[in-house]
């Protein structure tokens, strides 16, 4: 996994020129033709990893960029994988909730990527949020920790902040 550092000059405008790409065919290819590290480290960091090695590759078919670097599709994979993982717990615990009729929001992660790229594995998810109504809290608890899921360090602290019971 790629850890997070300060960006050096530029490579936020890099990012944004690579991704600008992606959403506008118009737009010009970014002014430089290898995928620096410091460019993996902030795609990774802000979780657009995969819509920024998609849009690589599409400038590289078109021969404005060189390939991507193997490092770069090795955590591009490990990325998807839990991006995948994530959605598959997702399905499981929503299935698990309206099964047992306690209303659930879900807020970014695969639903957002879904509907931004469409494809739910797009954007990089590494946890889930969800809303239930107050007054579900233990029960979504206990349905969350039938499927496996352990609290992190500090929920309890989240449970007085938001009042559940």
């Amino acid at each position: 996994m790629v850890t997070a550092r300060p960006a050096p000059d530029g490579t936020l405008a890099a990012l944004l020129a690579v991704l600008r790409t992606r959403f506008a065919a118009d737009a010009p290819a970014p002014g430089f033709r290898t995928f620096a590290p410091d460019l993996l480290q902030l795609a990774a960091a802000h979780r657009v990893l995969l819509p920024t090695a998609d849009a690589w590759r599409a400038l590289a078919r078109r021969g404005l960029v060189d390939l991507l670097p193997a490092a770069v599709e090795a955590e591009e994979e490990r990325e998807r994988l839990a991006a995948l993982a994530a959605t598959a717990w997702l399905g499981r615990l929503g299935a698990a909730l309206d099964a047992a009729d306690v209303p659930w929001l879900t807020l970014k992660g695969p639903v957002l990527s879904a509907q931004l790229y469409g494809d739910p594995a797009m954007r990089t998810a590494r946890d889930l949020d969800i809303l239930v109504p107050a007054e579900c809290w233990a029960k979504a608890m206990t349905i969350a920790d039938g499927l496996g899921w352990k609290p992190p360090l500090g929920w309890e602290r989240l449970k007085r902040i938001t009042g559940a019971k």
